[in-house]
């Protein structure tokens, strides 16, 4: 870049020092080499050559006070800092072009990496970060996760961070007082995914090796967002915890049956009369959602009436409000319609009485997932059941309802808003179609939700 400079202003003064003078003729035949303009020009070209890059630009600037109309766009050179660049006005100066435009600063910047682990540090760990600038970077890569998100990982980071303190002040006991022992024992520093899978492994209460992966992905993840990116022995762990818990017994939330979900209808009636509770009981069965997908819902995201829309269905709108579409919320799995067969009046009330006194932004569920599961703990029917029961209870009654020919079993994972690339609708054409009350039904999850 400097080289082309220079280049320039070499160019630039060839033609300032010869713009007065006339053309020199060409050497040839009828050619007067002993011209006094042709040897004026030839021992100015000399004398070009024998100039160094910065008397260049002290000739160009006296050049400049007799003649306004030149501008001067100074290279740096190796022996001129650029806090030490002549940026006195005594010179016109004009925007130079994009190729040669300096960005000048005099302290060196911050390493992308500090900044990154300033942030995720700051968000995980709920701190406040001091610079008013970094503090409004974050406020806008806070959006990347969920609250929930950022608490466990936030606990796990934590966790680890005191681990490699108590790590580092081992290290440095043994430096003060080694002994011969010690001295022979004395070992290099490990990377950072070595020391991840030593505090994994180090817990006092053995983990499940499902648990160990969780882990070892959670923190793999920060350590390549804080600047480690090589982690090719934790990219093993993974794959070994994977192998191993591949093998163990699966534990999962158990499902929900027909009479645990009018035991829970009874008693949120009774609990709460304005019938939200209810109501969200009701649609995480009948949609197969995990009580995480209803939390963050509002009464906008539902279309309750619509020309196309019959008095005993509603469309729900997800949008971002699942795991499947927050980053990608035009899929398949963004809508659904749910529809009631068996009891006719139960959207119509829900519709005219409880979604009516509410405002379009206001949350339709009144629990968290933390306090419905507290919720779900305080009755001794359903001490049992988390709020994942609800998902997996739904889906067993429509395995069952696919094997009697009720409907297709491809219509299962888009209620369960589960990927499936083999009959994917393409998300371009589900951006460009308006009328979502006819793009709900073309998917066909009423033909599911009418039978749960």
């Amino acid at each position: 870049m400097i080289s082309q400079l220079m280049q320039q202003q070499q160019q630039r003064r060839q033609i300032i020092i010869t713009a007065p003078l006339a053309s020199p003729p060409r050497p040839g035949p009828t050619a007067n080499v002993s011209s006094p303009q042709v040897f004026l020009h030839q021992q100015q070209r000399q004398q070009q050559r024998r100039l160094s890059p910065s008397q260049i630009v002290q000739d160009l600037k006296q050049q400049h006070n007799s003649k306004s109309s030149i501008i001067i766009n100074e290279p740096r050179t190796s022996t001129q800092p650029l806090h030490e660049m002549d940026t006195s006005p005594k010179c016109e100066r004009k925007l130079p072009e994009c190729s040669e435009l300096l960005i000048i600063s005099n302290n060196s910047p911050i390493n992308p990496f500090t900044v990154s682990n300033l942030i995720i540090t700051s968000a995980a760990l709920n701190s406040k970060i001091s610079d008013q600038r970094i503090r409004t970077i974050a406020s806008h890569i806070k959006p990347m996760w969920v609250k929930s998100t950022w608490l466990s990982k936030g606990y796990l980071l934590k966790r680890f961070q005191s681990f490699l303190l108590v790590q580092k002040q081992q290290q440095q006991q043994q430096l003060q007082s080694p002994t011969q022992q010690q001295q022979q024992q004395q070992q290099q520093q490990l990377p950072m995914d070595c020391m991840a899978i030593l505090f994994i492994t180090s817990n006092k209460t053995p983990l499940k090796a499902s648990t160990k992966c969780n882990y070892a992905k959670n923190l793999r993840a920060l350590l390549r967002i804080l600047g480690h990116q090589d982690t090719p022995n934790l990219d093993m762990f993974v794959k070994a915890q994977s192998a191993v818990s591949a093998g163990q017994p699966l534990k999962q939330a158990p499902p929900t049956t027909p009479i645990l979900m009018n035991r829970m209808a009874e008693r949120a009636w009774e609990e709460d009369p304005t019938g939200r509770l209810p109501m969200c009981i009701w649609l995480a069965h009948k949609t197969a959602s995990r009580w995480g997908d209803l939390v963050n819902l509002t009464k906008g995201d539902l279309i309750l009436r619509a020309p196309n829309l019959e008095e005993n269905e509603i469309i729900i709108q997800w949008g971002n409000k699942t795991k499947t579409t927050r980053f990608r919320q035009f899929r398949v799995t963004g809508l659904t319609v749910v529809k009631e067969i068996h009891h006719h009046q139960t959207i119509p009330y829900f519709t005219n009485n409880t979604l009516r006194r509410m405002k379009s932004k206001e949350r339709i569920c009144p629990k968290t997932t933390a306090q419905m599961d507290a919720w779900l703990k305080k009755d001794p029917q359903t001490a049992h059941l988390t709020c994942h029961s609800f998902k997996r209870g739904s889906l067993n009654q429509l395995a069952e309802l696919a094997l009697q020919g009720k409907f297709e079993p491809r219509l299962i994972p888009i209620l369960a808003k589960h990927q499936d690339p083999l009959h994917q609708f393409p998300e371009s054409t589900i951006r460009y179609i308006n009328n979502k009350v006819a793009l709900a039904k073309l998917f066909q999850t009423q033909l599911l939700t009418q039978h749960l």
